[in-house]
């Protein structure tokens, strides 16, 4: 029988390859930057991001991860409250990132968790992230993510 894996106090979440270099965390973000449907996205009711979530989950084949909107106070771990955030069980996404974009940039962390290989945000993160867009967003802005992405010159998965 397995050895039951107890988190680490520096991974408190458990994500794997924790301490794998994330090179490529600036250009993605630069790119969302840079993408029109990242600069005044439509804010959703929890009740659809709670629905885009479960339909994500299902789209990948994973566990749906618990979401958080603010850190419930009977929580031990210390989730942050004014950043978006996932884990391999859960996604916090506080109000501010209650959209599309940041929902689909967060699952896509959440599939790389659950499925391998995680790397951050790095090949295959964003191809998981560029085809989560395409399904959820659309090709118009699978398209603009994807040339924003070449021209900070970040790695595509196969």
């Amino acid at each position: 029988m397995g050895k039951i894996r107890e988190p680490h106090k520096k991974n408190p979440f458990d994500i794997p390859n924790y301490g794998v270099r994330d090179f490529q965390r600036a250009r993605v973000y630069t790119a969302e930057e840079n993408c029109s449907f990242w600069k005044d996205p439509s804010s959703l009711k929890l009740q659809e991001v709670l629905d885009i979530v479960r339909d994500i989950s299902f789209w990948a084949g994973i566990k749906e991860p618990r979401s958080f909107f603010e850190r419930p106070l009977q929580m031990e771990k210390q989730i942050p409250t004014n950043v978006a955030f996932a884990a391999p069980d859960l996604v916090c996404l506080p109000l501010f990132a209650c959209n599309k974009p940041y929902i689909c940039h967060e699952m896509a962390h959440v599939i790389s968790y659950q499925k391998g290989p995680n790397d951050h945000h790095g090949p295959n993160f964003v191809k998981v992230y560029l085809d989560l867009i395409s399904s959820f967003m659309g090709l118009a802005e699978r398209d603009e993510l994807r040339s924003e992405l070449s021209k900070t010159k970040a790695k595509v998965g196969a």
